[in-house]
């Protein structure tokens, strides 16, 4: 028990994480100014106050001093506050700042009570509220606290004894009941900063849990992206491989006819090589085309991959949706029917490569849905500023607890394995939320799904602000 209290006196393991000491650091200056302008503006209201209620000239005059040693501290303080070189000292600072302050009021309190008997009981008070008021703007360990308050008692009983004896100050002004009165609120007041303390403490600890927590999330997002990506890009080289092989079959034949003609124009009839002539320029034609072909199949992959880099490019959504249906054409072949209805959209600032992601799935997940035979269209307008890619299939849809947790990132168990489940949906809703979109899902079981997803047309300031 008494190990527990000490460390609950003594805190001083939580201000070894660097960012915790930081935390402290930036509030004990804030702490630190806020004392300052406290000294500087509270003992004005509290001397325009006691001018006012006084009629004691000079009790009068010894609340003015008071205020204006207050006041010069406050002043060296918010000085101090300003100066970078005592940044690391600045609850020290604030500290001595505030005992200063305490034994400003305890003399001048002693000093009130030679000219006025009986306002003695008003010094705790001051000290008391003195304290609570360190305790709210600085963030004190509570043995700092404690030291506080225990050096003002000790300063007031010493100061009570050396009035007594120099001035002769009647002992009843200054009772036991003050002396216990101010030990009993160091105590109290120590213990609210050890629970103060303990609970910023904890409150950074959450803070720094949930940010470790999002950053898994997002690092085991990107992970799942590019795994499913990966998986994906493996059906489709398999479906590209038949889209490749036909250019390049028709470039090889063409190569090998060439090859062949080239001896027998020069040795053929006059009246043969117009012909044979005729039928190269037909053979580069041929060769140019697939070269032509085999080039555009080759920007589109070049478009489409490297999902782990997130450039940030200006890009034309529509061209980018034709690209992704152009090179999984192939793999849709026979399952489903993709119709594209694109009208031009503005250019957009965005990162191509995880918005081809997003679209890839999407429609993969609406073809896939048709189980074979259905149709999948695919629309985009412009519509009150934001772009509107609306992709609807009719295939066998989800029901409404299917939709209701469509977002939701989870694990599953099939045929005895554990497989992950809606994480490509995840990570799309986050890549559109990213890029200042939003994304809607409606189904119905038997009658087919729905996806819209809205972004944001370019503004010139606004454009920018999203891919920070």
């Amino acid at each position: 028990m008494l190990r527990r209290a000490w460390q609950l006196l003594m805190p001083q393991e939580a201000e070894r994480d660097p960012g915790f000491a930081q935390e402290i650091l930036s509030l004990s200056h804030l702490g630190l100014r806020i004392t300052a302008w406290a000294q500087i503006a509270v003992p004005l209201l509290m001397l325009f106050a006691q001018l006012v209620v006084t009629q004691n000239r000079g009790a009068a005059r010894i609340y003015a001093l008071q205020s204006a040693t207050i006041i010069a501290l406050g002043m060296l303080t918010l000085a101090a506050a300003r100066l970078d070189r005592y940044y690391e000292q600045a609850r020290a600072i604030a500290l001595c700042s505030v005992f200063l302050t305490g034994v400003t009021l305890v003399v001048a309190g002693l000093l009130v009570v030679l000219q006025v008997p009986g306002v003695g009981h008003y010094i705790p008070g001051r000290i008391t509220g003195l304290m609570m008021l360190a305790m709210a703007v600085i963030p004190l360990l509570p043995w700092q606290t404690f030291a506080l308050g225990s050096s003002l008692g000790v300063c007031y009983l010493a100061s009570e004894r050396v009035f007594r004896e120099v001035y002769g100050m009647a002992p009843e002004e200054l009772t036991l009941h003050d002396n216990a009165f101010m030990g009993v609120m160091t105590v109290i007041s120590t213990g609210l900063t050890a629970v103060v303390y303990q609970q910023r403490a904890a409150r950074y600890g959450s803070y720094i849990m949930a940010l470790r927590a999002s950053m898994d999330l997002r690092r085991a997002q990107s992970q799942m992206l590019l795994t499913e990506s990966a998986a994906s890009l493996g059906r489709l080289a398999a479906a590209l491989s038949h889209e490749l092989n036909t250019p390049l079959g028709v470039l090889r034949s063409a190569v090998e006819t060439l090859a062949g003609l080239a001896p027998r124009v020069s040795k053929a009839p006059l009246a043969n090589q117009e012909r044979l002539l005729e039928l190269q320029q037909d053979l580069y034609q041929s060769m140019l085309r697939s070269v032509d072909r085999l080039r555009e199949i080759i920007g589109r992959m070049q478009r489409y991959t490297n999902l782990d880099r997130a450039e940030v490019q200006v890009v034309e959504l529509d061209g980018l949706i034709r690209d992704v249906v152009a090179l999984h054409g192939p793999m849709f072949a026979g399952r489903a029917e993709v119709e594209l209805a694109l009208t031009p959209l503005p250019p957009v600032l965005c990162r191509p490569q995880l918005l081809s992601a997003v679209f890839s799935n999407l429609i993969t997940n609406a073809v896939e849905a048709c189980d074979g035979g259905g149709r999948v269209v695919v629309t985009a307008r412009q519509r009150e500023g934001e772009a509107q890619i609306v992709i609807r299939d009719n295939g066998r849809g989800l029901s409404a607890r299917e939709v209701s947790a469509i977002f939701d990132p989870g694990f599953r168990v099939e045929q005895g394995k554990v497989a992950t489940g809606n994480w490509s949906l995840f990570g799309a809703r986050q890549i559109v939320h990213d890029h200042g979109g939003e994304i809607r899902i409606e189904s119905r079981e038997g009658e087919g799904t729905q996806v819209s997803v809205t972004l944001p047309l370019p503004a010139p300031a606004g454009a920018g602000a999203i891919m920070t």
